[in-house]
């Protein structure tokens, strides 16, 4: 199958250069390009109430755990963006990145918090575990969300 570069998948990043860490938690609750936060308690949410940003969520690991990968830091990360599609003229390489308080997707209308990261791609095609689509764009945050 040839390269399309208008396609990128998601549990993946662009890079190498990442640091991760594995919370217990179900994968399901936590797909692949969603920022995640934790909480008091040390579970994952993406609710902004609940703490702060852990990183972005590279969905399940390879074996059959409850377990959620999260890249705390790192170049070409994949994120979710919003279903709106007004938001995808926000996505502007170098621009900041801001993060839906209630979706963990990336959004720039009002209840979004704005992260560390910066845009280094413009919206692409996320192919998802299950093999369906949705709109993502890369991000690199070197310093975490």
């Amino acid at each position: 199958m040839p390269h399309d570069p208008t396609k990128f998948k998601m549990g993946t990043t662009n890079s190498s250069a990442k640091d991760v860490s594995n919370f217990k938690s179900d994968p399901a609750t936590f797909p692949a390009g969603t920022a995640v936060r934790v909480k008091s308690d040390g579970k994952l949410s993406v609710t902004a109430a609940d703490g702060g940003f852990a990183g972005v969520s590279l969905g399940a690991p390879l074996s059959d755990a409850k377990v959620t990968t999260v890249v705390r830091t790192g170049e070409g990360v994949a994120v979710l963006l919003t279903d709106d599609a007004a938001s995808y003229a926000y996505v502007v390489l170098g621009a900041s990145v801001y993060i839906d308080d209630v979706s963990g997707k990336a959004d720039v209308t009002s209840g979004s918090t704005l992260t560390n990261a910066i845009y280094v791609s413009l919206p692409l095609d996320g192919v998802l575990e299950n093999g369906t689509t949705a709109k993502v764009a890369l991000i690199d945050m070197p310093g975490g969300l």
